[in-house]
């Protein structure tokens, strides 16, 4: 088998979050991805798994350039791989826009969060394979069965479809421009994103109270949401929890902590 082509960009998106955030205040950080999990910062642990990739080419790192950031990246970044710092624009929809735009035509990329301390090289590669299928802009999700297996109790924003229930999981594969026409339609979507019904009403009215009355499939909202964009996004349902597990809250902190020494200790790559 031969190897992977290294040409991927991959966006990770670690603005940053003021000093009156409880979750910063925990810690005594001046940004989210600077509180530290099992020992070193969320972004220290992301960028580890980015790099273990075979198919990364370059980071495009949108964070605020601070003493405190720059040391991070410093102690994790391998010399054999570039990044291209991006401030953080006032919404998220501009920073995408800011890092993608440039790009060439048909270049694939993948984005993840900062905060996604848990994430798997694995999950990159399921979400970039559909970019190379089918898709323009894939979606990681996650079975909300097989979130609550392993984080039973935990709180997790859950979408009801007739087929199965599903958390959201924040990592995304892409094409260019065709990311640059969805990013609209995710502002709007990323502004309700805790609240299901708000989210699936962008898609119109009949798609809602399909949603409502339990009727709604996944496939039947994805096809709605590339009939409005003019874009072909699909769903990637990935088989581990831990997708679903980003840390917004001390809570989650917790939550993902218990976890990663959990798989550390069983031998995963955590």
């Amino acid at each position: 088998m031969t190897e992977p082509e290294r040409n991927v960009t991959v966006c990770i998106l670690a603005g940053d979050r003021t000093i009156d955030d409880p979750l910063c205040q925990s810690q005594g950080v001046p940004g989210k991805a600077l509180v530290s999990l099992a020992g070193e910062p969320l972004l220290a642990h992301v960028l580890k798994a980015v790099q273990a990739w075979p198919r990364l080419g370059r980071i495009a790192l949108v964070a605020p350039h601070t003493p405190e950031h720059q040391r991070v990246v410093e102690a994790i970044l391998r010399p054999d791989v570039d990044v291209d710092w991006h401030p953080p624009a006032e919404r998220l929809p501009a920073s995408i826009r800011d890092v993608w735009a440039d790009q060439p035509p048909g270049r694939r990329g993948v984005i993840v969060t900062a905060d996604h301390a848990l994430l798997q090289p694995a999950w990159l590669e399921q979400v970039y394979q559909a970019v190379v299928g089918t898709a323009e802009v894939a979606v990681g999700l996650a079975q909300y069965d097989t979130v609550m297996a392993e984080f039973p109790g935990s709180r997790r924003t859950r979408y009801r479809f007739l087929d199965g229930s599903i958390c959201g999981g924040n990592v995304f594969a892409l094409e260019t421009p065709q990311i640059l026409n969805v990013l609209d339609l995710w502002q709007r979507m990323e502004a309700e994103r805790k609240k299901p019904w708000k989210v699936l009403s962008l898609l119109g009215p009949g798609h809602v109270l399909a949603y409502l009355r339990g009727r709604l499939t996944l496939a039947s909202a994805f096809a709605r949401l590339s009939a409005q964009t003019g874009v072909r996004v699909e769903p990637v349902v990935i088989d581990d929890g831990a997708v679903a597990v980003d840390v917004d809250t001390v809570a989650d902190l917790a939550l993902a902590e218990k976890a990663f020494v959990r798989r550390r200790q069983a031998g995963g790559s955590c």
